[in-house]
């Protein structure tokens, strides 16, 4: 598994995105988030937002792995990145989310 594209983002409990790639499946997942939280860190598939039915906005992932298996991946993403995540986030793109 290779991380690459890191985002540094720092907007409340985001930390930044960046792609995974399983090369053995010729798979690649762009713009996966890792979020950091009361010391728990945590990664997210690209997902969509939607409005449920009452107003309440929900997420829903567009890849998704068994309950067994996300803590594996989450844990081994974490481990990849944790040397890229050293770095700050742009002051730009912490308070604007654009790069200039």
């Amino acid at each position: 598994m290779e991380v690459s594209n890191w985002k540094s983002i720092g907007r409340g409990c985001l930390k930044g995105s960046f792609d995974v790639t399983m090369p053995a499946y010729g798979l690649t997942i762009c713009e996966c988030k890792v979020f950091e939280k009361e010391g728990r860190k945590w990664v997210s598939f690209p997902c969509r937002m939607y409005e449920t039915k009452t107003g309440e906005k929900k997420h829903q992932d567009y890849v998704t792995l068994t309950k067994e298996r996300k803590p594996e991946f989450e844990k081994e993403c974490i481990k990849l990145l944790s040397p890229l995540m050293q770095t700050a986030p742009s002051p730009a793109m912490e308070t604007f989310g654009i790069p200039f």
